[in-house]
């Protein structure tokens, strides 16, 4: 997923590249190279003096500013400043909302920040750019609140709900730029809605860690034993620190899950943190596994 850092970078190419409004291919990939080279000699000099035009770039400078502050009462400010410019900047409810304590203020807090962004675009917008967010920039804040949104919803126990959330994004981003998939195959086998999950990996036939053992875990609670077996030695080859996780043994816990690579603890944590409630849900996993030792050898 892109950083906010990174969409403030390409604002700032595309903005410079809207003043010299060319039409010639070749001439706007050479504009193009020196913008970028100019800004390389020093990105936080051109970050800094670009100049808000609209409420939206001002409110997004203070969610900028806010990103990177590390005092708590400061950064409220700054959110909250930024919600008074610009009353549809999701990023800004979705920090404040992560900061909350109360988990069902924040549900209404959030749906406050994407009904005021959906009011904005009109339904027009959405018809129109359906299947094409988050290649939109404008488009990532209220993606990315929305993915708070369903997360919270998930905590609560509000599965349905959550579900209808995460349906709706993948309507919105077939292409699940957020990985948005994942939580909702793991929602659906949490639920036992069997027929939902086979069709998500179906429409989405990768063969990550990340599909894999939920998919192993859907064969077990099937008690397609023969299956589930097979689909269990893939995903120990996939990762075999979520399998070590799971079987009992200690892994380490990372600050840091940014980034990660196929096959590393930092996709273990990842994996282990968004299915959770899954997890949970299954006490006799490990017993199974130790029976079945011998199959990942």
């Amino acid at each position: 997923m892109m950083s906010k850092e990174t969409e403030r970078t390409f604002k700032y190419i595309e903005n410079e590249l809207s003043k010299l409004n060319l039409s010639d291919e070749k001439e706007a990939n050479e504009a193009l190279q020196k913008i970028i080279e100019e800004y390389n000699k020093d990105p936080d000099k051109h970050l800094n003096d670009m100049i808000p035009e609209t409420e939206l770039d001002k409110a997004d400078y203070l969610i900028s500013q806010a990103f990177e502050e590390e005092n708590g009462n400061k950064r409220t400010k700054l959110l909250e400043k930024a919600i008074q410019i610009c009353n549809y900047a999701c990023d800004a409810y979705d920090m404040l909302a992560e900061e909350m304590p109360n988990p069902y203020e924040a549900v209404e807090f959030l749906k406050i920040g994407i009904e005021n962004f959906e009011k904005h675009y009109g339904i027009k917008y959405f018809k129109e750019n359906k299947g094409s967010f988050w290649g939109i920039m404008e488009t990532r804040p209220y993606m990315r609140a929305y993915a708070g949104l369903s997360i919270i919803l998930l905590q609560l126990g509000s599965y349905s709900e959550s579900i209808e959330k995460m349906e709706y994004m993948l309507e919105l981003c077939p292409n699940d730029n957020i990985g948005i998939r994942y939580r909702l195959l793991n929602t659906y086998v949490l639920l036992e809605r069997f027929k939902d999950a086979k069709k998500l990996l179906k429409k989405y036939p990768e063969r990550s860690a990340f599909f894999l053992y939920t998919e192993f875990i859907m064969e077990y609670k099937q008690r397609d034993y023969k299956n589930t077996l097979k689909i269990l030695k893939e995903a120990y080859k996939a990762n075999k620190y979520i399998y070590h996780f799971l079987v009992g043994k200690d892994i380490p816990e990372l600050t840091d899950t940014s980034y990660y690579s196929q096959g590393s603890i930092e996709e273990a944590d990842i994996y282990i943190e968004d299915a959770s409630i899954l997890l949970i849900s299954i006490p006799t996993i490990s017993l199974f596994l130790d029976q079945n030792k011998n199959v990942i050898k």
